[in-house]
């Protein structure tokens, strides 16, 4: 026999009052401060209301912060972990992103929305089967979903163009730009390696921002990257620029496993590279062994050793075009950084 079973679901929304968002509000600040939610992940906060100034912690979306005042289109908050800063306003919104829906059974003068559901008998229970009963058929079994892929996003943390002026040749000019980058990984935190990368360049950075404009020389700071399975590899550059002379600069490499965002060893590198070390090593003593059989490097043992043992402290890294490069530090007769290509390319 069968009887309906009525089911009455309410569903109840609460609806957030209409604000303003903190991007949109003028310099000041709020008595008790007021909770904001985050939109993006990776969002940066910084130490003050400048996006140049240095990163404390990074909040993803959804998470909750509490505005106490605005300066302009910084917001200064206060995280859940309890750090304080300034965050850019347009990542911020009053609004909750999870919207709570519950459900609950109507009482007789509360409207509701209802539907109903046949209730059946139960079927008689099957019994086992005995040994002579049929073979039953294997399960198909449930195949195991895929991981979430990875969001892997380089960025400029800085990133600002200048004029200068040959100091000994006015008409003489020069466009110059400085730029810092910045790892996004979904999932992972990275502030730490992205303040490793800051910390390394930020003299050349401060450098590049108080520069005359009438000078002779200028400090700045460059990058390439690529972003490969399973892997990012950057280098940057403190470049040095001159209007007499040729530039130098001192390289920075950062070989980023995306899986957990570590920075890799020359080994691991090498291994997402798709090369041996052995023939990335031999490589890199091909290209470089002038510096021991050229007399013009040659003439002193100190020299020569310095410059055998840099092939086996070469670092790797994939240039933007996907081949796999070597950055060298030899002594010529100073001090001097190299880049050199292997010939090899990254394997897909």
């Amino acid at each position: 026999m069968k009887r309906p079973l009525i089911i009455t679901m309410l569903i109840s929304f609460v609806l957030i009052a209409a604000v303003c968002g903190c991007s949109s509000k003028q310099t000041g600040s709020s008595e008790n401060g007021e909770i904001n939610y985050v939109t993006r992940n990776n969002t940066p906060v910084f130490s003050e209301a400048d996006d140049t100034s240095s990163c404390i912690a990074y909040v993803n979306e959804g998470d909750d912060v509490l505005v106490m005042s605005y300066s302009g289109v910084f917001c200064k908050v206060t995280t859940s972990s309890n750090k304080v800063g300034y965050i850019n306003g347009r990542y911020l919104s009053p609004d909750d992103p999870v919207t709570e829906i519950t459900t609950e059974v109507s009482s007789e003068n509360e409207p509701s929305v209802s539907f109903s559901v046949e209730e059946t008998i139960a079927p008689a229970p099957v019994p086992e089967p005995t040994e002579a009963s049929a073979p039953t058929s294997t399960p198909t079994p449930i195949p195991t979903p895929k991981p979430a892929r990875k969001v892997v996003k380089v960025r400029d943390r800085y990133k600002k163009t200048r004029v200068f002026v040959n100091s000994n040749n006015t008409s003489e000019k020069e466009k110059v730009t400085c730029k810092v980058p910045e790892v996004q990984i979904s999932g992972i935190d990275m502030s730490a390696v992205n303040e490793k990368i800051y910390k390394n360049l930020k003299t050349s950075v401060n450098s590049f921002k108080k520069a005359s404009r009438n000078v002779d020389d200028i400090d700045y700071a460059t990058y390439e990257y690529y972003v490969g399975k399973g892997f990012v590899s950057i280098i940057t550059w403190d470049e040095y620029f001159a209007f007499e002379s040729s530039t130098y600069s001192c390289h920075y490499v950062y070989n980023i496993d995306t899986s957990d965002g570590h920075l890799m060893t020359k080994k691991e590198a090498l291994k997402k590279f798709g090369i041996s070390e052995k023939k990335f090593n031999n490589e890199v003593s091909k290209r470089i062994s002038f510096f021991w059989e050229d007399p013009l490097y040659n003439d002193d043992d100190e020299v020569v050793s310095f410059n055998k043992a840099a092939v086996n402290k070469s670092i790797p890294y994939v240039n933007k075009s996907g081949k796999i490069f070597a950055a060298v530090k030899l002594l010529a007769p100073d001090y001097e950084y190299y880049e050199y290509d292997t010939k090899y390319k990254v394997k897909k």
